[in-house]
């Protein structure tokens, strides 16, 4: 259902990405449109801790425009998605879309219907704001051909927690590990070989999304093209393997709460604590744990180019008709640096690079002698060493490519690629099958 309206869209909507502004020659845009009385905004289940803050800084900073919310915070997950899906292909729906992945798996093939309007006109005519003060790289992911149709909000930087104690007992090499994801794979799939209590990472479908953090292209859906071909690509496939079963089901004891890295890692109840959805303070917080007894090590996830991956967390868009203007002050708010440092964006990186700077000075404060008490063990949180305060910087200052966080291609990959997993088809089988599959579908 989802994909037959993504590809409706276009025909649907019949829209310029950017009606009701004012245009010179040869469609230049040369002003903002008019602002109007109301803003229309949808609240999708468990996103109103994020877009509450923003509403209620909107309301107070423009009083006298109606602020429509449909609020479907505490609806069942996914509820939504069908009746926005449709409203939107009729012309009407949120003048903001908040979180868009949220309604489209494939955000990059929706960027072509006309729903989202270009913003970079936006950016260029509003002194208040510019593109410079945003995350470059992270950017490029709301992008297609030279258009800025979706805006990240919070971005993640896939890290792995650990200690240097911990990999020593479980013969993995810290060296190998800082290379980059295919070379923790192998590490993975040695340690395997030796050994699966305890588990590798703590958490579920750590390994799954691969695609994501190789920083290869794989569809290019300007030029319409598709590649699974890489070598690196097939290899983390096959290391990816033997570590499947151990990643897909729902195995007891996994925990979810902000100090589980530093307890499973210092109760040798795993070797890795992976940080691939919440890697802003919550990494560092745990390491500062983990030194209160051992020597902490916090590794980049990087890809084959050597670079960091930004998996965005959370994202924005403007509807290509209705309110523009509201809504685009709407994102200006969003950006605004009171917004990126809610606490609740703590769990991720800013695109606001002013912001970040901010950030990373407060990563490094050392709550030195506060006491935690995990499990019934107390614990003192020691000093942050500086190792780690590098790893950390060198995350955020070397990121290479981005996408959305369990985005549609690893979806794809993981789908397809099952049955290779399962030991029911041949892996060459099973990339023919994706290719073809891909191939059709960027084409459509």
């Amino acid at each position: 259902m989802k994909k037959t309206l993504i590809l409706s869209l276009a025909l649907a909507l019949g829209l310029s990405a950017l009606s009701g502004c004012s245009a010179g020659e040869n469609g230049a845009i040369t002003a903002l449109p008019e602002a109007t009385g109301e803003l229309n905004l949808h609240v999708s289940p468990i996103m109103g801790g994020w877009m509450n803050p923003a509403i209620a800084a909107y309301q107070e900073k423009f009083p006298n425009v109606q602020v429509n919310v449909e609020n479907h915070d505490e609806s069942q997950w996914g509820s939504d998605i069908e009746s926005v899906q449709t409203a939107l292909m009729a012309g009407k729906g949120p003048d903001l879309i908040y979180r868009p992945e949220y309604f489209f798996s494939d955000i990059q093939k929706t960027m072509s219907t006309g729903v989202f309007a270009d913003l970079n006109p936006y950016f260029d005519l509003d002194p208040e704001i510019s593109l410079e003060e945003l995350e470059t790289t992270v950017l490029t992911a709301g992008q297609q051909k030279g258009r800025q149709y979706v805006i990240p909000l919070t971005y993640n930087i896939p890290m792995l927690l650990t200690s240097k104690e911990a990999l020593a007992e479980f013969g993995m090499d810290e060296a190998e590990l800082r290379k980059g994801y295919l070379e923790t794979s192998r590490q993975i799939a040695s340690y395997l070989e030796r050994r699966q209590d305890p588990p590798v990472y703590d958490r579920l479908f750590a390994g799954m999304y691969y695609p994501d953090y190789l920083g290869l292209s794989f569809l290019d859906y300007d030029k319409r093209t598709v590649d699974f071909s890489f070598p690196e690509f097939r290899e983390a496939a096959e290391l990816y393997k033997p570590f499947y079963k151990m990643d897909s089901p729902m195995v007891e004891g996994i925990t979810t709460t902000n100090f589980d890295g530093c307890q499973d890692v210092l109760g040798r109840k795993t070797v890795l604590a992976p940080y691939s959805d919440s890697s802003g303070l919550e990494p560092l917080e745990n390491a500062r744990v983990i030194a209160s007894e051992e020597t902490p090590v916090l590794i980049p996830v990087l890809g084959t180019d050597g670079k960091s991956s930004g998996l965005i967390y959370n994202a924005a868009a403007v509807r290509s008709s209705g309110n523009q203007r509201n809504a685009w002050e709407f994102m200006k708010i969003l950006l605004s640096e009171q917004i990126q440092n809610e606490r609740i964006n703590l769990l991720s990186f800013p695109i606001r690079k002013s912001c970040v700077s901010a950030r990373l000075e407060e990563a490094m404060e050392t709550p030195e002698g506060y006491q935690l008490d995990l499990g019934g063990k107390m614990l003192t949180m020691a000093a942050l060493p500086e190792d780690v305060q590098k790893d950390y910087e060198a995350a955020y200052a070397n990121l290479g490519h981005a996408s959305f966080n369990f985005g549609y291609l690893s979806g794809q990959v993981a789908s397809y690629l099952a049955p290779y997993y399962e030991d029911e088809k041949s892996l060459d089988a099973c990339i023919e099958e994706l290719t073809n599959a891909m191939e059709i579908y960027i084409s459509e």
